[in-house]
């Protein structure tokens, strides 16, 4: 901006000796007055004094007056740029101009002198007007940021970066400084700042994010004079430490993500660029709690509704891809990393998982696969590693629900998209995988749904059936039951379920199906290919367990039987493999145990993933009332049920390609997905 003023002729700027000898007197003893004047002559005094040559000339007796009419011009302008928001682009450009202009003249070194002065003079009009400033200013950058989202403008990193170079030079001045020390406001302000202008690593490469890391260590009593450009590396552990001073851990959070959330829905390609690789690196580093081993920040983006926000965001900005080569593996770079972000958010526990998908999570890998570009290499495996982490949860009818709902709202050319012609490590690949499983889960769901004898209550903890006595549930989710007071209390901690019990989710949400399902899952494993093990005399003396290992597979049908030893032997490897990952309900279980009437129960190790890292191993007693696991008595088990439904369609749907698109289509024209016909065929099959 200076190079723009000092290119035009200084004379311009030149007041007429008897006025300006007026200005000078109301710059002394009624600054006020200048406001009366019209803005013409008002924003031709900001040109004068921005012009160093110019304000040289001025005594330093009226750099206090002169103080108090740029802050006064800061509010004013400020107001203006709010109101031309969604006005034309000459009309903002003014607004927004002169108010910068203010902000230099504030921070010009002319200005210093009376600013940065120990003289008592010279801290009074600070203190005075400073209200009158920070409130322009905060103005001016909400101002900024609603017209950067609509245009392709950058005003509001300009704004930062003017106003960090005022207060670099008012807090100079030490006792002006030991003022604001505790101000929790402007700290927050100016972390609000620097976590949404870049993040930048580069010492003086980016001179907004400079400038507002310079002032934050000021502020946090880290330099005194402010020599380096501090990145992230040293500001985020910085900003972490101090965080109780301007709001806490979550108001870093909602900073962070609002902020990414922000860039990746500009239309500005080049805005996008430049900001959101540190965007998406420093919301990296505090979702991987880097710097926050209690998870306080992961929790509070969920509760923002972070995920959904991210993922409405990388859709938007996949679609607005560079179309420049040189740049195009920079973008792949960035979008990878943001789609793994998404992933390790998502899959943090299954109801998260849940709500992520039907925010939209399989759009990604669709909007990618439009793009149809082998360069972005990074972006298609962090997708096919997305698609492959959905799969992990098919044990939990929640996320069987929750993708049915999604994959009835694709069209016949999304699906078509998304054709299994690629090979394997692509996302055709992995997507066509998951559906080849999902319509196998989804049979199994509907099949538990209309099973004639409902199932027992379980414990969320240590996976009992309900006996005599009637189950707890939880007060705030409505979702999970217990059968003590002391299982509830361990699944709250132990189980973290306190983390997971979310009521943001509403209706949308888990539901307390998921316990009975796995049960009902587990069984119906068994039962179809185990049912001649199951009686007299035919397991060994030690005891015999069923595994089902639903955490490395999306296959269900994994189901083993083990020596009770070998079994829980085999969990203990795999537990020292993984540290704390797994957490096993109840131990008491090992062997079997005998009922009321002298028959044993028999148990199945039932091994499922509860989040990213987390995997829980419940002990379910084998049922033998068929009635809970053949619908209304026939004797047809899931594989031959999905056959028979596959044959119906072909029949009744001749010209469908299932493999191209599960969108059909009656005679009629009407849309129904092949979901819909698996619901009549259960409707029509077990109707009572």
């Amino acid at each position: 901006m200076k190079d723009e003023i000092s290119e035009r002729n200084v004379e311009v700027y030149q007041l007429p000796e008897e006025f300006r000898k007026h200005l000078i007197g109301l710059l002394r003893k009624n600054p006020s007055a200048l406001f009366k004047m019209p803005q013409g002559p008002k924003i031709y005094f900001l040109y004068a004094f921005s012009d160093e040559n110019v304000f040289s000339i001025y005594p330093d007796d009226v750099l206090p007056g002169v103080f108090r009419f740029c802050c006064g011009m800061v509010k004013e302008l400020a107001s203006l740029a709010e109101n031309a928001i969604e006005a034309d682009g000459s009309t903002w450009s003014s607004q927004m101009y002169h108010a910068l202009l203010a902000l230099e003249v504030l921070a010009s070194s002319r200005m210093q002198q009376c600013v940065g002065s120990r003289d008592d003079r010279c801290i009074a009009p600070v203190l005075e007007h400073w209200d009158e400033l920070f409130f322009g200013v905060k103005t001016l950058y909400r101002a900024a940021r609603a017209r950067d989202a609509r245009m392709e403008t950058h005003d509001a990193r300009l704004v930062g970066s003017q106003f960090s170079d005022v207060l670099f030079k008012i807090f100079r001045n030490r006792t002006v400084l030991s003022s604001f020390r505790d101000d929790v406001e402007l700290r927050k302000f100016m972390w609000t700042l620097w976590l949404s202008n870049g993040v930048l690593d580069s010492g003086g490469a980016d001179l907004a994010c400079g400038s507002i890391s310079v002032v934050l260590m000021i502020l946090s009593s880290y330099s005194r004079e402010g020599k380096a450009h501090m990145g992230s590396a040293v500001m985020l552990p910085i900003c972490m430490a101090i965080c109780d001073d301007f709001g806490g851990k979550d108001t870093v959070a909602e900073i962070a993500l609002m902020s990414a959330y922000q860039t990746l829905m500009s239309n500005d390609k080049k805005l996008i660029m430049k900001l959101l690789p540190q965007k998406v690196a420093i919301l990296a580093m505090l979702a991987g709690s880097a710097v926050d081993p209690t998870l306080q920040i992961e929790k509070r983006i969920s509760e923002l509704d972070g995920v959904a926000k991210l993922i409405e965001g990388t859709v938007n900005a996949i679609k607005n891809a560079p179309d420049e080569d040189l740049i195009r593996n920079y973008w792949d770079s960035v979008m990878g990393g943001l789609v793994t972000l998404i992933n390790r958010l998502a899959t943090e526990n299954y109801i998260l998982l849940a709500h992520a998908i039907r925010s939209g999570l399989l759009r990604i890998p669709l909007v990618v696969q439009k793009i149809d570009d082998n360069i972005l290499e990074s972006t298609n495996e962090a997708c096919c590693k997305l698609i492959e982490s959905i799969s992990l949860f098919f044990s939990y009818h929640s996320i069987i629900q929750a993708l049915s709902e999604q994959f009835r709202l694709l069209t016949k050319e999304e699906e078509a998209c998304m054709l299994a012609d690629g090979a394997e490590g692509t996302i055709d690949f992995a997507w066509n995988t998951m559906k080849r499983y999902l319509v196998g889960s989804y049979a199994m769901m509907r099949m538990f749904d209309i099973c004639m004898v409902p199932f027992p209550k379980c414990c969320n903890n240590c996976a009992n059936p309900e006996a005599q006595h009637s189950f707890s549930q939880c007060a705030r989710c409505m979702r999970v039951f217990y059968c003590s007071e002391k299982c509830q209390e361990m699944d709250l901690k132990a189980g973290r379920h306190l983390e997971s019990c979310r009521e943001v989710y509403g209706e949308g949400g888990p539901s307390s199906k998921d316990m009975p399902f796995l049960y009902f899952l587990a069984n119906k494993q068994i039962r179809s290919r185990y049912l001649s093990l199951i009686g007299p005399g035919m397991f060994p003396s030690g005891g015999m367990l069923f595994v089902l290992d639903a955490t490395e597979t999306k296959d269900q049908e994994t189901v083993i039987a083990r020596p009770s030893g070998t079994a829980n032997e085999e969990l203990h490897q795999r537990r020292k493999r993984a540290s704390d990952s797994y957490r096993v309900t109840d131990c008491r279980t090992t062997r079997p145990s005998a009922e009321e009437n002298g028959e044993p129960i028999y148990y199945i190790q039932a091994m499922h993933r509860e989040g990213r890292e987390r995997c829980v191993v419940r002990y379910l007693p084998i049922d033998l009332d068929p009635q809970r696991f053949v619908p209304y008595g026939s004797s047809e088990n899931e594989s031959d049920i999905l056959q028979e439904i596959m044959n119906d369609l072909h029949i009744k749907y001749a010209g469908a390609d299932l493999k191209k698109s599960w969108t059909l289509s009656d005679r009629d024209g009407e849309r129904i997905h092949l979901f819909d016909e698996v619901d009549t065929y259960f409707r029509d099959k077990f109707r009572k």
